[in-house]
């Protein structure tokens, strides 16, 4: 995908403290690039994605300028297992990548990414594994007149368990299961009164009845 801006938004916990924090770095290229969500792909990291090479380019730094924001302290509950929330508000130009990657062993029993402007599109979330084996959500804010403007918010809980049920099924694709719709299909119709007149009109004209 060809982007002009990376947001990365770091949780990790203080382990000394047993605490959340937030780091945050936007990555502002100066022409288009490509960037590919996929941990097996080669070239330089940005966040947990990877800057695609350009074999005609000397030297990718030139390009890039990198922001760093500092981190934050976030309100973190539990001792032996944390639960971590974090909440924010972001103004970004289009054809930005928002990417939001949390500890390891920690997933998001609720994450929600939402634009201030009620234009009818919302970004759609998906799932990512970095090459450090962490989980990490992501967007692309396209093409606007104006700027994007979008709330974030999470709850992150650590649960290994499902943290590793994640990593396993984060690249699978499920299939659909035609029987289902038909079955599905089939019970809607038969739900109607129409179904069954019809049904017992068939039934007569086989039976010969007048």
């Amino acid at each position: 995908m060809q982007i002009n801006n990376v947001l990365v938004e770091e949780i990790f916990v203080d382990e000394a403290n047993r605490v959340g924090l937030v780091k945050s770095t936007l990555y502002e290229f100066r022409e288009p690039r490509w960037i590919s969500f996929h941990r097996e792909r080669e070239g330089r990291r940005i966040g947990p994605m990877t800057l695609l090479d350009e074999p005609q380019e000397r030297d990718e730094l030139l390009n890039v300028t990198i922001r760093q924001f500092g981190e934050r302290q976030l309100h973190t509950e539990g001792t032996r297992h944390l639960a971590i929330s974090y909440r924010d508000r972001w103004t970004i130009l289009p054809w930005t990548v928002y990417a939001l990657v949390l500890p390891k062993g920690f997933i998001a029993s609720h994450i929600r990414v939402e634009r201030r402007e009620h234009t009818g599109w919302e970004p759609q979330l998906q799932l990512g594994v970095s090459h450090e084996d962490l989980l990490f959500y992501h967007t692309v804010f396209e093409w606007s007149e104006s700027r994007h403007v979008f709330d974030v918010e999470a709850r992150i809980e650590e649960n290994s368990k499902r943290y590793q049920e994640l990593l396993k099924s984060a690249e699978a694709v499920s299939g659909t299961n035609n029987y289902d719709r038909l079955r599905g299909a089939i019970g809607r119709e038969a739900a109607s009164s129409g179904f069954w007149f019809k049904l017992l009109e068939l039934g007569g004209k086989l039976l010969g009845m007048p």
